[in-house]
């Protein structure tokens, strides 16, 4: 067992859950509750654990073949996680009174998500050892908050913008979160694709930022004195990455000396000082005004 795989991983999922929660600046919920949805993301993961342990799902594996495995990235891995994530968001809807405003459904679909990553990245860090801790942070915690937050925008988007019908909705930005979950793992999977990996990976970053600034745009208990909070969140998140990279580099340096740690830092603070800065400038770039839609779409 890996220790400080499974350290890095609670590290990965505090710094991440943190900043769900500063997001929240108009009417943010007691830490109980995100702490529930996150734990109940985790409970389901191990569920669908043993659910593709069965022999008929087991078997169904990438085999090399670019259609094959596109099906198969898109139907076995897309399908069964999301809908494994959202799940818990039902759940939250039904036992508490806490989602009171749009952001609480995507906060609350997201700590799913982390529930989920976080131990899909204690399998990883076990497996692969902790040479990815930082990278997981970065980027698959990212794609996984992205296409749960896009599956549980559909949840909303009636109410927000009295547009479409609820389950047609849910069904569209359902579909959509298992389409690009299951693009996203073919790419990064088909060395080269792997431009396209970084297209999507960038467009997933813009995504997740534009559903979430729409969400508090919404929010009935908008008021824009709050609006300087956003800068907390940023703040948070810059540290925390940056704090996420440094027990990376400590993790190695006790695993392998001074000279694997060097190595290391060398190695990926080029990758990973570009994504430190990146992600928090990205995802707290939110334009605050009363009932403002935002496009998904939107790059700004």
């Amino acid at each position: 067992m890996n220790i400080f795989g499974i350290l890095g991983a609670l590290l990965i999922c505090g710094v991440w859950l943190e900043f769900l929660r500063r997001l929240d600046v108009f009417e943010p919920e007691k830490w109980k509750y995100s702490i529930m949805a996150t734990s109940l993301g985790a409970l389901f993961t191990v569920f669908l654990i043993f659910v593709i342990s069965l022999p008929v799902i087991r078997d169904i594996q990438a085999n090399g073949d670019e259609v094959h495995d596109l099906l198969f990235y898109i139907f076995r891995v897309g399908l069964l996680e999301e809908i494994v994530k959202i799940i818990p968001l039902f759940i939250m809807v039904s036992i508490t009174k806490e989602v009171d405003e749009p952001y609480d459904v995507l906060k609350f679909a997201m700590c799913s998500a982390l529930g989920f990553a976080t131990l899909e990245n204690i399998m990883y860090f076990n497996e692969h050892g902790n040479e990815i801790i930082d990278k997981r942070a970065y980027i698959s915690v990212v794609g996984h908050l992205s296409f749960t937050c896009c599956f549980a925008y559909g949840f909303i988007r009636k109410q927000m913008f009295g547009r479409g019908w609820q389950w047609l909705n849910i069904i569209l930005f359902g579909s959509l979160s298992i389409i690009l979950h299951g693009l996203f793992d073919f790419f990064i999977s088909t060395s080269y694709l792997f431009v396209l990996f970084i297209i999507l990976s960038y467009f997933l970053v813009i995504m997740l930022r534009n559903m979430i600034n729409s969400a508090l745009n919404f929010s009935p208990f908008f008021d824009k004195v709050h609006s300087h909070k956003i800068q907390l969140a940023f703040n948070w998140l810059l540290i925390g990455l940056m704090a996420v990279f440094g027990f990376a580099v400590f993790s190695i340096f006790l695993e392998k000396g001074v000279d694997g740690a060097y190595d290391f830092f060398i190695g990926n603070i080029i990758l990973s000082g570009t994504l430190i800065f990146f992600l928090p400038g990205r995802l707290t770039k939110l334009v605050l005004e009363r009932r403002n839609r935002v496009d998904i779409f939107t790059r700004k």
